[in-house]
This record gives structure tokens, C-alpha cells and sequence, in this order.
């Protein structure tokens, strides 16, 4: 069978797509049984107001990042940013 050998197809109980060139890839085995939900990780923190920025962006970072590092989280390096205008819409 296409790029997969007989002996392998057969040993493993391949069931390969019926038409060459509709699809090249194979799963051998089951697929890993994951609950995915469970890898997520839950980052709460306070509100952040305007106040509390530092003047400098690179400052502020340094800041965040330092506090993600205390704090012992797995990815401290990991972020989302979001800005807004002057009417508060993104």
C-alpha cells in the first residue's frame, strides 16, 4: 500500500484511505486518551489600573515578570496583552 509496506499494513491492521493521493498519513495505534481540560491552568490576578503602570514599558515588563517568577508559575515568560483607545474600545 502506498508508502506503507504490505507487511506493515497488515501487521497493524492499517485500514489505508481507498483513493491514492486523498490522504498520506497513518495513525498507528489508538489515539492518547488526554483530558485536555486538565492541562489548563487558571491565571487570576487583581484588576490593573492606570495608576499602577510604570512610566517606563520595559520597567513595567521587568515588573511582571519578576512578580510571575515569585509567584512560581510554570510559564512566567507566557503573556497576553491587550490595549485600548482613548474611548476605551479595542
Amino acid at each position: 500500500g502506498r508508502f506503507v509496506p504490505p507487511a506493515i499494513a497488515e501487521k497493524y491492521k492499517l485500514i489505508l484511505p481507498p483513493y491514492p493521493g486523498t490522504s498520506m498519513c497513518v495513525r498507528i495505534g489508538k489515539p492518547p486518551q488526554i483530558d485536555i481540560s486538565a492541562l489548563r491552568e487558571n491565571y487570576i490576578s487583581p484588576e490593573f489600573l492606570e495608576h499602577q503602570v510604570e512610566a517606563d514599558p520595559l520597567n513595567q515588563f521587568r515588573k511582571w515578570f519578576d512578580d510571575a517568577l515569585v509567584a512560581g508559575l510554570k510559564e512566567p515568560n507566557a503573556m497576553g496583552l491587550s490595549t485600548v483607545g482613548k474611548d476605551g474600545k479595542p
